[in-house]
């Protein structure tokens, strides 16, 4: 099926931003990517937030303890590491607070883990403000 980018009327269900992808006449457009992680995610909202939140918090965790081993040098790599591992994560909250919008433990789940690295630092920097005596 084709379909074309058509102005989203005041009825419309659309996600974000006043276009859609409708079937009928009009530039044609494939169905991205992007439209596609939507849908799928709307299907199940709470599943799919979980499940790429357990997956990529992990991996974000894992890249910081490797980025934290000391070792000679290669500063930057590490440091464009950390970056590129914020940016995913950074990623994941946006399209999860921005497209999922059928599911309000969906945006529980997204929220409880935007605020795990939170009270990690919290956490980290209260126990440096013991040591130090500050």
């Amino acid at each position: 099926m084709k379909y074309t980018l058509k102005e989203a009327g005041p009825d419309d269900e659309i996600f974000g931003g006043g276009f859609q992808l409708s079937p009928g006449p009009g530039p044609e457009l494939k169905r991205g990517l992007l439209d596609r992680a939507i849908r799928l995610v709307n299907r199940a909202p709470a599943l799919c937030t979980a499940l790429l939140g357990m997956i990529l918090y992990p991996l974000a965790f894992l890249a910081v303890l490797l980025a934290a081993v000391p070792f000679d040098g290669a500063f930057v790599p590490r440091f464009l590491a950390l970056c590129g591992v914020g940016a995913v994560l950074l990623l994941y909250h946006w399209f999860v607070s921005r497209y999922v919008r059928s599911s309000v433990l969906a945006q529980a789940i997204n929220l409880a883990l935007a605020l795990i690295p939170v009270a990690g630092v919290a956490l980290i920097m209260s126990g440096l403000s013991t040591l130090t005596g500050n």
